[in-house]
């Protein structure tokens, strides 16, 4: 090769180098003022930027972000749209192209671009894929729940509410009331103000005064001893989420007009955020969220406890709490841990969650409901005599962010952890047809044109909660139960019960930290009010009534005298059939669990499965209620019908044949082990 050759291909090689960075050092500035919160010279930037560089697919996707940040979810969807048809999308761009769809609610759409991410990316993909199939199962089963924007809230920030005095103690940023000595001394202050409501809860004034307002306190949390924690972050992001990094805790009193006693938290550290500290009731421990090293994620939620004389060192609350991604602004509060979470499956951004506090740790993590929960962000819940404060940056707020208020009550904050599919592309071709309801049961074929994988996924934590009738989602009509127990342990021995089957089938409800164990259900008011006088001589004096909607849902069936296969003995215009345990010794669970090795046991029963519907209303139970005893099973939006009452294997595998006649092809012998439903291994 000739000198001159290789001084032309040279200097080639410096022209595209420096043509590349010289672009990318145009977005920087850009960049810089997106992370100050000067959204309107960025846009302004990126826009002049574009159009000197119609094809730089970075600078789309900066501008996309931007859009994202100003709520414009729509505009930052039609960005990704216009770089897809200029074929200026990768890996990473249909990712966030999916997570765009998904906040706007999109789902199906938002499956058909995360479907589209490979490599390295593709289990980040796969994941958000189930959270997309969460919350459309979740939007089929479950009824907004109320919730109220506070008249405090203003176009710009107000987040963290906590309770003190009966006054809402939050966040602004909005420069609030206060008096002229102290808007003297914070002349120059730009950052957050810690802000009350006052009576009327139409304004907001200072918490505090004076200079203590220069501390830029966030995420405040205080106990009614007046011990005080709060965070303090030098990082200029606009919003929490931004803000978290970097932070650092501090602890303090509060003495009625300001602070005192400021000190540093022992396990701050540089380069590590400590964020969202809460106190427990007693103010003997400290949970707050951290990145420090040991974690399973981003942000994991830690706890600290005071022994007398320091803080312990910070213990990881377990993975059943943490994920890989991020859990923040912890509330502690009568046993129970509510948090926020990227990692669990949501509807989008975080998501409210609570589990329990046991012996064995944090356990049971529960999703916190549709209505609390957007496809926005929401965080920082506070939960005190059944009412939640919340904050959200959903699109339909006053502001940026803006608290909430909604009332927690038994029946619309029951909501069962649902374990989605694995789906690869579950969106029919035709995107019409999504509002059509889906006739058919998961079977092989619909495995196959569904693109859904391992179909056992969709049974396991399937629990019974029929025999001999089909109750459908569709319709819930208003029912009544008989409550009998509370029980903290779901599994606690439920023999005691057993006579009670004579009137009525027996279930158990998770509801929030607690059991609930209920005779039921009844149509009739009049019906249940003489039913519960005899169920109060029968030793069950603190038995009362529960009116709520049927819904399979919520429901377990623990004992039915159908189990025994003994003919009814009350009312037959009673509207569910009564019941006697034929296992008493070991009460039901409610776990699927397949692939086991036979074991001999006198407990087993064979039982046909004959498939899994997205609603019952096409399970056509005439073909074979000859066939056997059936069964109706519940796993969040699906219901499982089943064939049992076979005495041995040879019985159940003739039953299964004429199943398979009658239309059901995948119909299956499996085996009750004490409620526990086993697929026989085959060699």
């Amino acid at each position: 090769m000739n000198k001159k050759l290789k001084l032309a291909l040279v200097l080639v090689f410096f022209v595209g180098v420096y043509g590349a960075t010289s672009a990318q050092d145009r977005l920087d500035p850009i960049k810089t003022q997106m992370d100050k919160g000067m959204y309107t010279e960025a846009l302004t930037e990126i826009n002049q930027h574009l159009a000197k560089n119609p094809n730089d697919s970075k600078a789309y996707s900066l501008l996309a972000e931007l859009q994202m940040k100003l709520g414009k979810i729509d505009l930052a969807c039609a960005t990704y749209s216009m770089m897809e048809s200029m074929k200026l999308c990768d890996e990473q761009v249909y990712f966030d192209y999916g997570l765009a769809l998904k906040m706007g609610g999109k789902y199906d759409e938002a499956i058909k671009k995360f479907s589209k991410v490979g490599g390295k990316m593709k289990e980040a993909a796969q994941k958000q894929i189930q959270s997309c199939v969460f919350a459309k199962e979740l939007l089929r089963t479950e009824d907004t729940k109320k919730v109220m924007n506070l008249d405090m809230n203003t176009p710009m920030s107000e987040f963290g509410a906590v309770l003190h005095d009966q006054v809402v103690v939050f966040n602004g940023a909005k420069s609030p009331f206060m008096t002229p000595q102290t808007a003297a001394l914070l002349k120059e202050n730009k950052s957050l103000y810690l802000c009350k409501t006052l009576q009327n809860a139409t304004a907001a004034a200072l918490f505090m005064e004076g200079k203590v307002n220069e501390t830029k306190m966030e995420a405040f949390s205080i106990t009614d001893h007046n011990e005080v924690a709060f965070c303090s972050t030098n990082d200029n992001g606009s919003t929490p989420l931004e803000r978290m990094k970097g932070a650092s805790i501090y602890l303090a009193n509060y003495n009625g007009f300001g602070l005192s006693n400021i000190s540093a938290f022992p396990y701050n550290e540089n380069g590590v955020s400590n964020y969202s500290p809460c106190f427990s009731e007693d103010g003997m421990t400290l949970y707050f969220a951290s990145d420090r090293e040991g974690g399973f994620g981003g942000m994991d939620i830690y706890r600290s406890s005071f022994d007398g004389t320091k803080w312990t060192a910070p213990e990881n609350l377990g993975e059943d709490v943490n994920t890989k991604g991020n859990e923040i602004t912890p509330f502690y509060s009568s046993g129970m841990l509510w948090f926020a979470s990227d990692g669990h499956e949501g509807m989008g951004g975080y998501d409210i969650f609570y589990a329990q506090n046991t012996s064995a740790g944090f356990l049971n993590v529960q999703y916190g409901g549709y209505g609390i929960n957007s496809v926005s962000n929401d965080y920082f819940p506070y939960v005190k005599n059944l009412v939640m404060y919340f904050t959200s940056d959903r699109i339909e707020g006053k502001g940026k962010e803006d608290i909430y208020r909604a009332p927690i009550t038994e029946h619309n904050y029951t909501v069962e952890t649902y374990e989605a599919p694995m789906v690869s592309v579950v969106e029919p071709e035709n995107a019409e047809e999504e509002n059509e309801p889906a006739a058919y049961a998961i079977n092989e074929a619909a495995v196959s044109s569904k693109g859904i994988e391992n179909i056992d996924a969709m049974l396991t934590g399937a629990r019974r909660v029929s025999i001999g009738e089909v109750i459908s989602t569709k319709d819930k009509p208003r029912v009544y139960f008989i409550q009998l127990a509370s029980m903290i342990a779901s599994n606690s021995d439920v023999n005691k019960f057993k006579n009670l089957v004579k009137f009525g089938n027996i279930y158990k409800v998770k509801v929030n930290n607690a059991t609930k164990v209920r005779l039921g259900y009844f149509l009739e008011r009049s019906e249940t009010d003489a039913l519960l006088t005899k169920v109060r001589n029968e030793g069950f004096r603190d038995a009362f009534i529960v009116e709520q909607e049927l819904s399979t849902s919520e429901l377990e069936l623990m004992l039915s005298q159908l189990d025994n296969k003994v003919t009814p003995t009350v009312n037959p215009t009673s509207p569910k059939a009564n019941t006697v345990p034929k296992r008493d010794q070991k009460p039901l669970t409610d776990n699927f669990e397949y692939s086991k090795p036979l074991v001999n046991s006198p407990d087993r029963e064979y039982k046909v499965r004959l498939g899994s519907f997205e609603d019952p209303i096409w399970f056509d139970s005439k073909k074979v209620k000859d066939l056997g005893r059936l069964e109706q099973w519940t796993k969040g939006a699906w219901t499982i019908f089943i064939l049992g009452g076979f005495d041995n294997y040879d019985a159940a595998d003739q039953a299964r044949i004429q199943a398979i006649n009658r239309g059901y092809a995948d119909a299956e012998v499996v085996i009750d082990n004490g409620g526990i439903i086993e697929r026989i291994k085959k060699n």
